[in-house]
Order: structure tokens, then sequence, then C-alpha cells
């Protein structure tokens, strides 16, 4: 990371000082830490674990400052590295069309929430007959059934490794590195925010359908899910 010009952070400070913007008040609004903002700002990318997640920080950075991130993010890239290398990036983005081992992960974890499902609603079904056949039934159970919550239920995979920030009824859960295999159950009452740094490395499922899909490796993406 030494290689980088001094200029980055440079001109991220001074727009923010520009702003009058503190750099605690610029944490919060972009859920960045200001450690990971401070180094950015020194132009100490040594720091930020990889160069996926600090593009997308200085996506979210820039977006947040009002500025174009495009001309920051290209100085991370020397000449020579994008003359050489980003047309063979472009290829190997677009050749895995299929993937067998990661549609049968996904295909199993399909499965497993739909059987998870169906014993619920058969076991739901078997109780409610069962209070119902009942003769001398408990207000106990009436009141118990009553009380059965209806929420969400969201399975999260991470493909490759992203910053994430996970909100579960407007409650921050997780914000941190995820790496590359990592699997997540949440559950929610009503909604469940999702953000993550890196598009291409995660997807998400509900009630088998696919909320998210993979996006662009380093760019910033969010889903509301809500029931």
């Amino acid at each position: 990371m030494k290689e980088e010009k001094l200029f980055i952070g440079k001109v991220l400070k001074n727009a923010r000082v520009a702003k009058n913007i503190s750099l605690d008040k610029a944490s919060k609004e972009t859920r960045i830490s200001q450690a990971y903002l401070r180094s950015i700002e020194e132009d100490d990318f040594s720091r930020i674990p990889g160069d996926v997640v600090l593009k997308g920080f200085i996506r979210v950075y820039c977006d947040f400052l009002g500025m174009d991130p495009k001309p920051l993010i290209a100085e991370l890239t020397p000449k020579a590295k994008k003359e050489k290398k980003e047309p063979v990036v472009q290829k190997k983005a677009k050749s895995p069309a299929f993937d067998p081992e990661r549609f049968l992960k996904v295909s199993l974890s399909v499965i497993v929430l739909i059987l998870v499902f169906a014993g619920l609603l058969s076991f739901f079904g078997y109780f409610i007959n069962s209070v119902r056949n009942s003769k001398a039934p408990k207000p106990a159970v009436a009141t118990t059934l009553k009380t059965v919550p209806s929420g969400l239920i969201v399975h999260i995979q991470i493909i490759e490794k992203t910053w994430l920030l996970i909100e579960s009824d407007g409650k921050e859960v997780f914000r941190g590195i995820v790496e590359a295999g990592t699997e997540k159950i949440l559950s929610a009452e009503d909604n469940i925010f999702l953000k993550a740094g890196n598009a291409a490395g995660i997807r998400v499922l509900s009630d088998g359908e696919t909320l998210l899909s993979p996006g662009n490796r380093g760019e910033v993406v969010s889903k509301n899910i809500s029931k």
C-alpha cells in the first residue's frame, strides 16, 4: 500500500473540513469506524483489511461528502496493473456463469429452510387441531397460540471477504469484516437492514427466494427486508 500517492486522504480530509464536518459525525453517518476513516485520511492504507474493503470505504465516504469516487479509486491501481490486469479480471468475473459447488450449497440451504418451515407448519397445525378437539381447553393454551411470532428469517451467504453491517428491527446486531464461506441465519419481528462494502461477496435468501444476488466487486450495496 506504500506505493499509493499521498493524495486520496488529503482530498477526503480537505473536503470534510471544508464542509465543517467532524470525524465523529462522519463516522456515525457512514457507519465506518473513526480508526478506519483516520487511516484513510492519513493515507495509511496498511490498516485497512484488503483492497476490496478499502475501495468500498472510499465509495461510501465519497458518497457522504458528495464527491465522485472514481478518480480516487483510480489512484489505488498503478497504470501498469490497469493496462495488464483489468481485461483479465473482467473475463474471470464473467466466466463462472455456473458454479456447481455454489449451486449445491444454495440448494441445500433452501431445502433445509423449506423442511424447517414445513415442520413448523405441521407442528402448529397438529397443535391447533388438538386444542380445538379438546373437551376442556385450557386458557393458557389459547394465550400461547396468540403470542406465536410471525417474524422474518433471513439466510446470508458470504462468498467473498466483505465489510458488513446488520440491523434487526432498528438495532445494530453486527458490524465488521466477514470472511468468505461464512453463513448467518438472522431473525426479526418486522425488519432486517443489511449493508455490505463488497456487493460481489454477499447473497441473501428468505423462504427459498433470493432477495439479493452478488453484484460488482467493491460496490457498496444495501438491502432493507420487511415481512
